[in-house]
């Protein structure tokens, strides 16, 4: 019974050296690979939100592209109506001179 206990002693400190020395190069690998995969996870997110912020960039910039194009969409309109007004004044106008200088007709007094 003696060398049971014995052997069962020397088992129980073997799988203590064991779990010792897996206790060690676990805290070793979880404090040399951990700091590496935060940092891997931090450039992951850090590429995600430089991808998104140049998808806004062009956004913006396809948005600046349309507004200037209708900037001189409008400035042409402008330019359109202000032509079409000055030729209706013009029309106006001659049809004004026109009327004046016809002679008034005699006004016919029957009754």
């Amino acid at each position: 019974m003696d060398s049971m206990l014995n052997a069962l002693y020397n088992v129980l400190i073997a799988v203590g050296i064991a779990a010792g020395i897996g206790l060690i190069v676990f805290i070793f690998w979880t404090a040399y690979f951990i700091p590496i995969i935060k940092l891997r996870q931090h450039n992951i997110e850090k590429e995600r939100l430089q991808a998104e912020a140049h998808k806004i960039e062009l956004g913006k910039a396809n948005a600046v592209l349309v507004i200037e194009d209708k900037k001189k969409e409008y400035n042409e309109l402008v330019l359109m109506v202000d032509a079409k007004r000055r030729e209706l004044e013009k029309l106006k106008n001659a049809s004004e001179d026109e009327n004046e200088s016809k002679p008034k007709g005699k006004k016919s007094t029957s009754k």
